[in-house]
């Protein structure tokens, strides 16, 4: 639409928007302003066309029709109560895939935990190593001036690596590594085919004058990663920042009995931690 036929909405007229809108739309309109509003959306998406068989979007007009459904459920509401469940809630609903449709589907690592994809892409290999900063977790205050306040949260900062509670600092900090290292395994082993990982350059500090390294940089999970491929003992090696294995296994191939190089990551213990709050 151009500008001259937005302006025509503040006259409130449907009538004189006769040059865009579905002709049915306009003569049924007193009608449609009656009915609930499950029955409202139906009406809409026939006058609007959206009912064919090869229409793309009718999984998505579907899973509208399915929240509209259940928000009307327990009795009609209106469009403005509608709305606004719309802005808070509804408009977090998703389609529910079955894993046979030729689609891509966005999800999370911990989501995906006990799932396979033909094909994975991780876009966003670099979250923290060190998974809450400046977060809250508990300490026992025991053999500690402060021992009558028992457990106690207290903000997880790396100041805490010089006070009183530096080993329960260091030992929750040792349980975050492996939890980001556990997230990279479960998102890196659910590829059946072919997995993309992209990730932010290596993190480094460089003498320029004397071409030496001052400080690395371990923070994020990808210089984890890139550390390990650049070693000469890496069995893929990373070559201009890029790292390619063209050697791919046809689905459903026969193994050939030969014996491995390599250890396969799955033969790497998951490690898990019991967290528990009082």
């Amino acid at each position: 639409m151009n500008g001259n036929e937005w302006l025509k909405f503040k006259d409130n007229n449907l009538h004189a928007l006769d040059n865009i809108l579905p002709t049915a739309l306009l003569s049924e309109w007193d009608t449609l302003q009656a009915l609930p509003l499950i029955h409202l959306i139906e009406k809409l998406i026939e006058l609007y066309g959206f009912t064919s068989p090869n229409n793309v979007h009718l999984p998505y007009l579907l899973a509208f029709k399915d929240v509209v459904g259940n928000f009307t459920a327990n009795g009609e509401r209106g469009i403005n109560q509608f709305l606004e469940f719309w802005e808070e809630d509804g408009h977090k609903a998703v389609i529910p895939s079955a894993g046979k449709i030729d689609a891509i589907e966005v999800t999370t690592i911990h989501k995906s935990k006990g799932l396979a994809y033909d094909v994975v892409m991780i876009p966003f290999c670099s979250w923290s190593l060190d998974g809450k900063p400046n977060g809250d977790f508990w300490i026992d205050t025991e053999d500690t001036p402060f021992h009558q306040l028992g457990r106690i949260p207290i903000k997880y900062t790396s100041s805490l690596g010089q006070s009183l509670f530096y080993k329960q600092y260091f030992e929750e900090k040792l349980f975050n590594y492996m939890d980001s290292l556990n997230t990279l395994y479960v998102a890196t082993t659910r590829a059946v085919e072919h997995i993309y990982i992209t990730a932010p350059a290596f993190a480094e500090k460089e003498d320029k004058k004397e071409g030496r390294i001052l400080d690395i940089k371990n923070d994020l999970i990808s210089d984890i990663v890139y550390q390990v491929l650049t070693k000469e003992e890496s069995p893929f090696p990373l070559t201009g920042y890029s790292l390619s294995i063209d050697n791919p296994i046809p689905p459903n191939a026969q193994k050939e009995e030969e014996p491995c190089r390599y250890f396969g990551i799955d033969a790497l213990p998951y490690i898990t931690k019991d967290r528990r709050k009082p």
